[in-house]
């Protein structure tokens, strides 16, 4: 994705969660109430006056949703609000959606799923509602 960015014209670096080391991500887990640097986007890209902060995501080709956990879709608004910049969730093949496009989703009616990766709670997204990356560029 970083090179990706850098091909459209933007400055794009590693941002984020993916810096910190294993001990680091592991204390984090165990911060009360959550913290939402738990779930700092993954990438940062700027052009111009411009800035966007990238969470990319994990997803798989054969199924028709994506899913996306509560508290990273939390995390994501509050850095929108803390840092005036927009947050856009990134999965495989370029798929996007904003931050505040998947608070909307996730408002509709439905209790969220629970899996076994995180064990935090998330609800599952029509691939027909994400947009492409360069959308949002």
């Amino acid at each position: 994705m970083i090179e990706w960015l850098r091909g459209k014209g933007w400055t794009a670096e590693p941002f984020g969660q993916g810096l910190l080391t294993d001990k680091m991500r592991d204390a984090l887990k165990q911060v009360r109430p959550p913290t939402p640097v738990r779930w700092m986007p993954d990438v940062i890209a700027v052009k111009g006056s411009r800035v966007l902060l990238l969470d990319a995501k994990t997803g798989r080709d054969d199924t028709e949703n994506v899913s996306l956990e509560d508290a990273s879709s939390r995390a994501a608004l509050a850095f929108v609000i803390a840092m005036g910049c927009r947050v856009i969730h990134v999965w495989p093949g370029g798929k996007a959606l904003s931050a505040e496009e998947a608070e909307q989703i996730e408002k509709r009616p439905g209790p969220p799923h629970h899996g076994t990766g995180s064990g935090t709670p998330y609800h599952l997204i029509s691939k027909t509602l994400l947009n492409s990356l360069a959308d949002y560029l």
